[in-house]
């Protein structure tokens, strides 16, 4: 007996630690939270479709709108529910002429217009060709009047497929482009030998293609290989890695 409560006396005990309580998962409250966002992202998509003339509830006098919290922010959505105001010039547009002297006379952004010039610089490198913006940033007045030709030419619904409403094109942002082959116009760019390069490369500049093939169901536009946007890189990346446009990041990336 004695040796035992020496043994015992010998022994170090620890105290019994408490169970870590389970983390409460409010499932009720994920549930309704998940419903929320999957009911906005329905709302989202309905609205789009009607002011999309590819689908049969296309309604252009829906004048809901959507305020772009930072029209300066590179990954600003512009499109048919997120307009920009007549008044809205961006400061810091630059002449890619003064750029590069050998460029027509284009404006955009100084950071889209640099980061364009490099993708110039990689297309000559690797393809001996040589690649324009042929149409950079225009005003609010601009696109209005080019929008009323087309409408005046096409009607509203057709001309809407392939041209914006004033506001509610990216080319007043500065940030967007209509590229093409130096001696072609930007509508052959598609069949273009520095098409599939952009394809392929442009995101490590910062561009993605705006308006892709069979996705005219969710941007509204018909397909456009000429028209560039510039997002960054970071952002670039990420689209061109999930296959997906700016409009269904958006969405998707919307609370």
């Amino acid at each position: 007996m004695t040796t035992l409560l020496l043994l015992l006396s010998l022994m170090t005990f620890k105290p019994i630690q408490p169970l870590t309580p389970p983390v409460d998962y409010n499932v009720h409250a994920l549930i309704e939270t998940h419903q929320h966002h999957t009911q906005r992202q329905d709302r989202l998509l309905t609205i789009l479709n009607q002011k999309n003339p590819f689908h049969s509830t296309y309604d252009p006098n829906i004048t809901l709108t959507i305020p772009i919290d930072d029209p300066y922010a590179l990954d600003a959505v512009i499109n048919r529910l997120h307009v920009l105001t007549h008044e809205h010039e961006p400061e810091d547009l630059v002449n890619l002429r003064t750029l590069d002297s050998t460029h027509p006379s284009q404006l955009l952004r100084i950071e889209a217009a640099q980061a364009f010039l490099q993708l110039k610089a990689a297309v000559l490198k690797d393809l001996n060709l040589t690649i324009e913006v042929r149409s950079g940033y225009r005003s609010f007045a601009t696109q209005k009047r080019l929008f009323n030709q087309y409408a005046l030419k096409d009607g509203i619904r057709l001309a809407n497929t392939y041209s914006a409403f004033a506001g509610q094109s990216e080319h007043q942002s500065g940030l967007s482009m209509d590229v093409a082959e130096q001696g072609s116009s930007f509508l052959a760019f598609g069949s273009s030998l520095a098409y599939p390069y952009l394809q392929a490369h442009a995101y490590k500049y910062g561009f993605i293609l705006r308006y892709p093939k069979d996705k005219s169901n969710i941007t509204g536009y018909i397909y456009e290989p000429w028209h560039w946007r510039f997002v960054g890189v970071e952002l670039a990346t990420q689209l061109k890695e999930q296959g997906c446009t700016l409009d269904e990041w958006w969405i998707h990336s919307s609370k």
